[in-house]
């Protein structure tokens, strides 16, 4: 089934930007073993730590009691602890929405176009890298002329109305 409207606001989070390294320190060198990839833990302690401060710059003193947070269904995101620390911080988790849609996602028709269009002019023979990346060229170039990377995500809104309407299924997108 697919979700209904929710009435608590949806937004993307800000990414804070990271302060720049002084000059001349040293890179933190990891213990061996250690892994820069995100896990349950690593997600749970980066709710903790940040979630209810971007909810604070979205919507200042006038927060909502409760956001709902659409993620993906990376397993990480979805464990125990992960989801506890969301609730903890005031999000509600959406989990009744399609697993996959391209449908709303428009770099993936865009990447979908352009893999058509290299294929249509595609050699006959083995093809040097400077010769591809010089086709390359010339099809985004193409593309771009023809509008194919412009407004990226201008039909973003009819895109999910079908989506919505269709409750997840493929659309003409």
């Amino acid at each position: 089934m697919f979700p209904k409207p929710c009435e608590s606001p949806r937004e993307v989070l800000p990414l804070d930007k990271k302060p720049r390294k002084a000059k001349g320190k040293k890179k933190a060198k990891l213990r061996p073993g250690a892994t820069t990839s995100m896990n349950g833990a690593r997600y749970a302690a980066l709710v903790e730590k940040e979630f209810k401060g971007w909810a604070k710059k979205l919507w200042g003193k006038k927060t909502p009691k409760t956001v709902s947070l659409i993620q993906d269904h990376e397993r990480c995101l979805w464990m125990d602890k992960s989801l506890d620390a969301l609730r903890e911080a005031g999000f509600q988790v959406d989990d009744e929405f399609p697993k996959y849609s391209p449908d709303l996602n428009h770099i993936e028709t865009v990447w979908a176009n352009l893999r058509k269009e290299l294929l249509n002019c595609a050699p006959t023979e083995i093809e040097r890298r400077g010769k591809f990346l010089a086709r390359l060229r010339r099809v985004v170039s193409r593309m771009n002329a023809q509008g194919g990377f412009a407004g990226v995500c201008g039909d973003q809104k009819e895109r999910a109305a079908a989506v919505v309407e269709l409750k997840g299924a493929r659309t003409k997108w």
